[in-house]
């Protein structure tokens, strides 16, 4: 399974709550700075809000185990980065039958480019 589907499969379980019920979406940008063994070494962010999808974005990657990368990525380099913009996407779905209230579905996707 690639990089990106793992996290993405994380974040989908763990969208905030608060900011569901806020109806808050956003795509975060991380630069995540990697050493040989795939050990996080540094984290920055293009952008910070909303606040609470900034914050569960830099939990998962924090928590998440990068495996070791290629060699030839290195080039004479100990360490390497990769940007990871993640999209917390809310979709409005209407129920329609039994009077029943709309909810969302969350769909968050993830690519690394």
């Amino acid at each position: 399974m690639k990089i990106s589907q793992e996290i993405n499969m994380l974040a989908t379980k763990s969208y905030p709550i608060q900011s569901i019920k806020r109806r808050e979406q956003g795509t975060i940008t991380a630069i995540v700075v990697l050493n040989s063994q795939g050990d996080l070494l540094e984290m920055d962010f293009d952008k910070k809000r909303p606040k609470r999808l900034y914050q569960k974005t830099k939990q998962i990657l924090k928590n998440y185990k990068f495996p070791k990368p290629p060699q030839l990525i290195f080039d004479n380099k100990d360490k390497f980065s990769i940007k990871i913009p993640v999209n917390f996407i809310l979709k409005w779905i209407m129920l329609q039958f039994c009077n029943k209230k709309p909810f969302f579905v969350i769909e968050i996707y993830l690519f690394l480019q």
